[in-house]
């Protein structure tokens, strides 16, 4: 019941939570990454190697994170040389300065996000679950992942989209919770490959700090 019990908490938590402040998600997400690490050690009798906090390989860590770049190379090509990049140009971006873009492309996303999202659901969760093998704590712990996106889709459509109908904004949001989760299974592939989180969490930042940049340099050209 404990895993259960942290991966509904988990959904509910980036859910239903008050909305934070860019420094404030950081630091709550980072100290909710600790309460995990304590119930996982304290109470469930988890260790570094379960929970995915050994060095691992750095090798798979480095491809990782030269695959993220290349899968995002794309979309800065098509930033820089189409003058209507609306397709990845993203208003949640329109305002924020240089600095703002900064702040999030290197500390928001790679530790708010990327470390305490792959240190929760591959590390902690996909640890416990695992315990009933691999392949039980890939799905296990990959479903709370595509849940875990329901409120940021909600946002993402809010902002870039506002009069999406509601059958639209379910379709969407039901788009996106299918994608993560299995998003979600190819991170525990990551994971198990590089003996721990830091493949993953190289991968998961990259992609999501590069196309964050990608976004802004879009927003810039129809600006």
């Amino acid at each position: 019941m404990g895993p259960v019990l942290l991966a509904a908490l988990l959904v509910a938590y980036n859910n239903l939570r008050p909305e934070f402040g860019d420094r404030l998600y950081v630091v709550a997400n980072l100290s909710v990454g600790v309460l995990l690490a304590a119930i996982a050690r304290g109470l469930l009798a988890s260790n570094a190697k379960e929970l995915g906090l050994r060095r691992g390989r750095p090798k798979v860590t480095a491809a990782a994170g030269g695959a993220a770049v290349a899968l995002v190379a794309p979309l800065y090509l098509f930033a820089a040389f189409e003058p209507t990049a609306r397709l990845i140009a993203d208003d949640r971006v329109a305002q924020l300065s240089v600095a703002g873009v900064a702040f999030q492309a290197l500390i928001r996303i790679p530790f708010g996000t990327a470390l305490f999202e792959e240190f929760a659901f591959r590390g902690v969760l996909f640890g416990l679950f695992s315990r009933r093998g691999r392949l039980f704590g890939a799905i296990a712990s990959s479903v709370p992942f595509g849940l875990w996106h329901i409120r940021p889709t909600l946002q993402l459509i809010d902002v870039n989209t506002a009069e999406a109908q509601p059958a639209l904004v379910g379709l969407f949001v039901t788009g996106a919770v299918a994608i993560t989760a299995a998003a979600g299974l190819a991170f525990c592939w990551l994971r198990i490959k590089g003996r721990g989180i830091w493949a993953p969490v190289a991968f998961h930042a990259g992609v999501n700090s590069l196309s964050l940049v990608a976004a802004a340099i879009a927003h810039r050209q129809l600006g």
